[in-house]
């Protein structure tokens, strides 16, 4: 028997394997994307790290609730039954007993996981997260397989701090959650966004939210002393990858909100921009070159400033056109 759940291989973002998982589940179900562009326009949700939960958009429920007896020589037939039944499966496995991850045989590591389909054909699952790349240096997040036998190994020999079976989690798209674009929702965020206050690098923060982050990266570069050029390269990265899902939301919008041709077409200009900065921030981290940098700076300035005129433009004509959004848009202003 072989069965395997929509997923999203290539999702918007991918950095945490938590926001994989997440876009991965959503993206796989093509009737969420007007629920997408609505959302997840600021960077970082406060009070809400745990993206599995955002806005209620999963409902998830322990594989074993109220067993905690439950043989962990067993997990495979849960795994196989819950996808079986339209749930994807998430838990927490020991990495020393997965040949595809980077401390395999080396160290051991207690992490999520994601299977989203089996074949008992090849006695395999389905998972997707981080992974040893074509350069053993790096990892990249991409599906992979794993064998029924490493899988059970994994879960049988890993030190659980608590119940073995409080680390495993059913998951599905919440049954009650309104899918469609919610027009006030998209207006407050993207007014967040463009309006959030300016953060400096010497401030105590885990990253900035909405279009400050320009100007975070272009200070943090600035500086004499970067801190770390792979933490500094992955945010980046991850400016990016927002950048992308609002190219592609800024479409959406053009398709079924208001005709916004200039925008979609200006902003495919910050994209390629946003492009070329993850391309020279990689190449800076292999050579160290400080020439990169001045070149860095300069398109992150220019992305700061087209994005805010962009996105401006955007708000000012969404709220026009649906007047029924003036006077929220007179009360965030005030």
């Amino acid at each position: 028997m072989k069965k395997i759940l929509p997923f999203e291989t290539s999702p918007y973002l991918d950095l945490y394997q938590y926001y994989a998982f997440s876009f991965g589940i959503l993206q796989g179900n093509s009737n969420t994307y007007p629920w997408i562009y609505s959302n997840f326009i600021q960077y970082d949700i406060n009070g809400e790290d745990i993206w599995l939960e955002y806005r209620k958009a999963f409902s998830r429920t322990h594989i074993h609730e109220g067993n905690q007896d439950y043989p962990r020589e067993g997990i495979l037939d849960s795994i196989k039954n819950c996808i079986l039944n339209d749930y994807y499966v998430l838990g927490y496995c020991d990495e020393f007993y997965i040949p595809q991850k980077m401390v395999y045989g080396k160290t051991h590591f207690l992490h999520d996981f994601l299977i989203y389909g089996f074949d008992d054909d090849t006695k395999t699952l389905y998972s997707f997260g981080y992974v040893i790349g074509k350069n053993s240096k790096y990892q990249v997040c991409k599906p992979f397989t794993i064998s029924y036998n490493d899988m059970l190994q994994s879960i049988i020999k890993a030190h659980y701090h608590d119940c073995w079976t409080e680390y495993f989690y059913k998951i599905t798209i919440n049954p009650n959650l309104d899918l469609s674009f919610n027009r006030m929702r998209f207006c407050d965020e993207l007014y967040q966004y463009i309006k959030q206050p300016v953060l400096w690098v010497n401030e105590p923060i885990n990253g900035p939210s909405g279009i400050c982050n320009w100007k975070y990266l272009f200070d943090l570069i600035s500086s004499e002393n970067i801190n770390s050029i792979p933490t500094t390269v992955t945010f980046i990265k991850k400016s990016n990858q927002y950048v992308k899902m609002m190219f592609d939301r800024l479409k959406y919008v053009n398709e079924h909100e208001i005709s916004i041709p200039d925008l979609v077409e200006n902003y495919s200009i910050v994209y390629e921009k946003s492009n070329r900065v993850v391309t020279m921030a990689m190449m800076y981290r292999i050579t160290l070159k400080k020439e990169l940098l001045e070149d860095i700076k300069n398109i992150l300035k220019e992305i700061f400033y087209d994005e805010h005129i962009i996105l401006e433009k955007l708000f000012d004509r969404f709220v026009i056109q649906h007047s029924e959004l003036i006077w929220n848009r007179e009360n965030l202003m005030s």
